[in-house]
């Protein structure tokens, strides 16, 4: 079961483009993995939290349901660390550290 969505706060993030870096660390909070992926977010709710539709993989990435971790993008080009490509005036950018064990 799950709990209500700020309903402005998903309306502002809803079929927008995204850019998300993943930081994987270890025990010590050392970077041992990065990664960026794109697309666009296509569904919001509590279940499943923030499901991503990823451009350069045809599948989805869901996110927890944290709006305070997507920040508006300034416009211009994002060209990514560990794909080479360019996303041109993405909506959003989020960054995300997850500890590996």
């Amino acid at each position: 079961m799950g709990f209500p969505v700020d309903e402005y706060k998903m309306k502002s993030l809803l079929y927008k483009y995204v850019i998300i870096g993943l930081s994987y660390v270890d025990k010590s909070d050392n970077v041992i993995e990065t990664v960026q992926l794109h697309g666009r977010v296509m569904r919001i709710n509590s279940t499943e939290g923030i499901v991503v539709q990823r451009e350069d993989k045809q599948e989805e990435y869901k996110l927890p349901l944290d709006f305070d971790a997507f920040q508006p993008a300034q416009s211009g080009e994002y060209k990514l660390n560990t794909t080479g490509e360019i996303i041109v005036d993405p909506d959003f950018t989020s960054s995300w550290s997850i500890k590996k064990s």
